[in-house]
């Protein structure tokens, strides 16, 4: 990251910004405590990092929101073999149960994207925060025609167990954003869900 002395020894390039983002800009340098220049620089220094690492503007700002969101809903990070571990060992006198469980934070998540994305649709909800919260599938589509949405999960590595928990999850995800189940079959390492927008 570049420093103050750095950025203000190194030669400088003008560069034209629309008015209405250099306002912006300024005020978040302010409350920042840092000169414009200086906040600028380092804004463009951490995204060139992402740039230049293969990343996208785009993979930033929607990894931030997914962080946050599972920050938010009280998330925890386990290694796959653990959780399989973990869930091979409850699951088959709890299934119930823990499908209810998964439905409601699936819920609690569709919830807080509804109330975060107010200018968006559950169409371009869904395929922006789908394919990073599962990044795990190995293949995901997301088909919205009309009032429907249709969508499709594979991946062989899942067991019965973590892919009945996870269609759960995304029935309560979908639920949130104002569609209904209408279909929903669930095997070993494959999710298929239909829903249809609720009257």
């Amino acid at each position: 990251m570049p420093t103050s002395k750095n950025i203000e020894r190194e030669d400088k390039k003008l560069v034209l910004i629309p008015s209405s983002i250099v306002r912006k800009l300024y005020s978040l340098a302010a409350k920042s405590n840092e000169s414009p220049s200086i906040y600028i620089a380092k804004i463009l220094d951490e995204s060139l990092r992402v740039l230049e690492s293969g990343g996208s503007m785009k993979d930033l700002v929607d990894f931030y929101f997914l962080a946050n969101t599972l920050r938010k809903s009280g998330a925890v990070i386990l290694p796959g073999e653990l959780f399989q571990y973990l869930l091979s060992k409850v699951y088959p006198d709890n299934s119930e149960d823990l499908k209810k469980v998964a439905f409601e934070a699936g819920q609690w998540v569709g919830k807080y994207l509804a109330a975060k994305s107010l200018e968006c649709s559950a169409e371009e909800t869904l395929k922006s925060v789908l394919p990073m919260y599962m990044w795990d599938v190995s293949e995901l589509y997301i088909n919205c025609d009309g009032p429907s949405i249709k969508i499709r999960c594979i991946s062989p590595t899942h067991s019965i167990e973590r892919s009945e928990l996870l269609a759960s999850f995304l029935e309560g995800m979908v639920s949130a954003l104002g569609y209904a189940l209408n279909g929903r079959e669930v095997y070993r390492g494959v999710i298929s869900l239909d829903f249809t927008k609720k009257q």
